[in-house]
């Protein structure tokens, strides 16, 4: 038979080639706990400690894109390497999904992986400022049939009342499932925590581009409104280049600071397990209960692991933000280190003051005011409850008016702008208003 492999795409191979190795002990759900972002960045497969099998699968991944392999021939491969150094992880023989030389395993291994890179290099690709113009928005569809499909609607429903954006049809009025690009139901619906397809282990569902005038019929955009492109894909100084182990001091720092491990003496990364209050506890060695890391953590005002004093994952950030707007709004008091700002470093969140009512000259009301209660007066409390997303996950630009003390953050309808306090380095909210051209 013939092997009609898909055209390859220099996007989707350069995801792959900048992915460095991560071998770890983690189980599928441990590694769902870690920063998206940081994943991009990794080669790596569950409970899978071998260098030398782990090189083996991504070059087995690159090879099927490339349409230099299929998967049957790629799943030989995978044997092969087994049957020859070991499985390199903790695994049975069962045939089951903890069957490293099973078919169900490598299947889904390849499956997932090959979709992963090919989803990556479409999402690189939709990045150019033209395209996110005239498509600014994207339909969850389904592109394979499923025997027993998942309830997607209900799953879109669902994600769409975790986030506090506008932006997204609601499923059950007309079944259709559409956002805007880099609207936060993208990630809360799937469950790697991407912006893009594969939405789940065999999912069987895609995306197709939105144009902006049927975005506007659905009204979840206006003619005006601009959507800018994710700088956390696009900057080249967060790639991380293939190597024999993860010896990239970033990355490293990167996945210590998320509080979930730390890296052995071999170079394997160790989970940290947490006990039933939450709290950080020793992993120990199997059976001679040796005491592989121990760290020390405290736990800030808002209740967030912040010894370290690195940045947060997103969704810990946008958490750490909703905390203290919570906060802010019961006790109309500032809120100091709220978040963090990818980038620029920790922000504070004042409660400020909300300004003059009565129009001035040029028609203007709520002038004088910035913080919190500003957003507040003008906006109402919705504006407010957006801002954890749009810092979190907004493309930072110098000051819509040049002034070098503040910037300007974008992200879909919103721009917050924050400054540079005289007392000490934070930086602290100043204004929040919908986009204008």
């Amino acid at each position: 038979m013939i092997y009609a492999a898909p055209m390859p795409f220099r996007e989707a191979l350069d995801s792959q080639e900048a992915r460095a190795y991560l071998p770890t002990d983690f189980r599928s759900a441990d590694l769902a706990k870690l920063d998206p972002a940081l994943l991009r960045r990794a080669q790596f497969s569950a409970r899978t400690t071998d260098l030398g099998r782990l090189d083996n699968l991504g070059t087995i991944y690159r090879d099927i894109l490339a349409g230099r392999l299929d998967r049957a021939t790629g799943r030989l491969l995978v044997k092969q390497y087994i049957a020859v150094h070991g499985p390199g992880g903790i695994s049975t023989n069962d045939g089951g999904l903890q069957d490293f030389a099973g078919d169900t395993r490598i299947n889904l291994q390849i499956d997932t992986n090959v979709e992963m890179m090919r989803g990556l290099g479409n999402e690189l690709q939709g990045q150019q400022p033209e395209v996110l113009d005239a498509y600014p928005a994207r339909e969850l569809i389904r592109v394979i049939d499923r025997k027993v499909p998942r309830d997607w609607v209900a799953r879109w429903d669902t994600a769409r009342a975790a986030t506090t954006m506008d932006g997204a049809t609601s499923a059950r009025e007309d079944g259709r499932m559409v956002a805007i690009v880099g609207h936060p139901i993208w990630r809360e619906l799937n469950r790697f925590g991407n912006d893009y397809a594969p939405f789940d282990f065999n999912s069987g569902m895609g995306l197709e581009d939105v144009s902006r005038r049927e975005a506007m019929s659905l009204g979840i955009i206006d003619r005006d409104t601009q959507i800018f492109p994710d700088q956390s894909l696009l900057r080249p100084d967060v790639n991380v280049q293939t190597s024999a182990a993860v010896n990239d001091p970033r990355l490293r720092a990167a996945l210590e600071r998320t509080g979930l491990g730390r890296f052995d003496a071999d170079g394997i990364f160790r989970l940290v397990e947490e006990d039933d209050n939450g709290d950080p506890i020793a992993n120990r060695a199997a059976g001679d209960g040796a005491i592989l890391n121990t760290r020390s953590y405290e736990r800030d005002s808002l209740g967030r692991f912040a010894s370290d004093g690195g940045p947060l994952s997103p969704s810990d950030n946008i958490a750490r933000g909703n905390s203290a707007i919570d906060r802010s709004l019961r006790t109309k008091a500032d809120v100091p280190n709220a978040m963090n700002i990818p980038g620029l470093g920790r922000v504070d969140l004042p409660w400020g003051r909300s300004g003059h009512t009565a129009p001035n000259a040029a028609g203007k009301t709520h002038t004088d005011g910035y913080g919190v209660s500003h957003i507040l007066a003008k906006h109402g409390e919705k504006a407010v409850r957006a801002l954890p997303v749009v810092l979190t996950h907004g493309a930072v630009r110098p000051h819509n008016q040049g002034d070098p003390a503040k910037r300007s953050i974008y992200h879909g309808r919103w721009v917050a702008t924050v400054g540079k306090t005289k007392k000490d380095s934070a930086w602290v909210i100043t204004n929040f208003e919908e986009v204008r051209r």
